[in-house]
């Protein structure tokens, strides 16, 4: 139904503006899929202007960010959408849409590993540790991007699947 960017949309610096050129050659790229793209900011899109993609959003038939985060339910998945550049308030905005989650699969997707054997590794403790202790068992996955691999993770007892596609 949909396809999922998960940051560092346009690389190395992001996009300028709104009237990037950028833009019309994503489109050109992707537009035999057929499908909206959904995206989540990487930590090269808000080297340039991150507003911009929101707001390519308004002119655009597949390209799809209608805030910095974001949430949506399709079929029994909810999905958020986290801005992970904006470390811990992520946390908590993923915390605050758990809360209101009534569908079987929560699913996260965001730019930043939580436990990644690439070479950004792990995020740093205290964001590993509000999550162990208030998300992990909440959230049947974690969608990543950032290390450039593919990745699928379990921590040992735990529910949540962790899955990397940072290509």
């Amino acid at each position: 139904d949909f396809v999922f960017f998960l940051g560092d949309n346009f690389y190395p610096h992001g996009v300028e503006s709104i009237q990037s050129p950028r833009f019309k050659e994503f489109e050109k790229t992707y537009a035999a899929i057929n499908r909206p793209i959904l995206a989540v900011l990487g930590n090269h899109d808000v080297k340039g202007d991150a507003l911009a993609q929101v707001a390519y959003s308004t002119q655009s038939r597949i390209w799809r960010m209608p805030n910095f985060r974001y949430s949506f339910q399709a079929g029994p998945v909810y999905f958020i959408a986290a801005n992970t550049n904006c470390r811990p308030d992520y946390l908590f905005h993923i915390h605050r849409q758990l809360a209101k989650a009534s569908l079987p699969w929560p699913l996260v997707a965001g730019h930043h590993t939580l436990y990644s054997s690439g070479w950004h590794g792990d995020a740093d403790i205290f964001n590993r540790a509000y999550w162990r202790w208030f998300l992990e068992d909440r959230v049947s996955f974690y969608l990543n991007g950032h290390d450039h691999f593919l990745e699928h993770l379990r921590v040992p007892g735990r529910r949540t699947d962790y899955v990397i596609s940072g290509t």
